[in-house]
């Protein structure tokens, strides 16, 4: 008899000790799977900004008056900065939620995105065209209707 109430006894204990790991497992793993989600959205985005950076090499190469489209889909959530002022000039950035996440150098021509720059959310045609402005070569990009 004396197994019996040990076992009995024992329960409320190994209850509780199982609990306490559940509890402080689940917002570790909740953590975990949000840092995952997140790092796929900043990937993908980060992928797009990429073909969006061969197009802008491709162009500046072939010389003024080249262009050419990228369809282009961000996840819900990311946004580019395509140019910008100053050294944004030559870079795309990749942001998530407003937190700038990643930044891509167009270092291989060094090119500058000519003009205020373009943010691009979502799924958006954008025309990369090569263009002299004031004797400067330079990418002039947009989003196609």
């Amino acid at each position: 008899m004396n197994i019996g109430r040990k076992g009995v006894i024992g329960l409320p204990v190994r209850l509780t000790v199982a609990f306490l790991i559940i509890s402080i497992s689940v917002p570790v793993l909740t953590g975990m799977a949000a840092d995952l989600k997140e790092d796929n959205a900043v990937m993908s985005a980060s992928k797009e900004a990429d073909r969006i950076a061969d197009a802008v090499s491709r162009v500046y190469y072939m010389g003024a008056g080249s262009a050419c489209a990228v369809d282009v889909s961000l996840p819900a959530g990311c946004m580019m900065a395509v140019g910008g002022e100053g050294t944004d000039a030559y870079s795309i950035g990749i942001f998530l939620d407003g937190v700038e996440k990643d930044r891509i150098y167009l270092e291989r021509p060094l090119v500058r995105i000519l003009g205020d720059g373009l943010d691009v959310h979502g799924k958006s045609r954008i025309s990369v065209e090569c263009v002299r402005l004031d004797g400067v070569y330079g990418v002039s990009v947009g989003i196609d209707d």
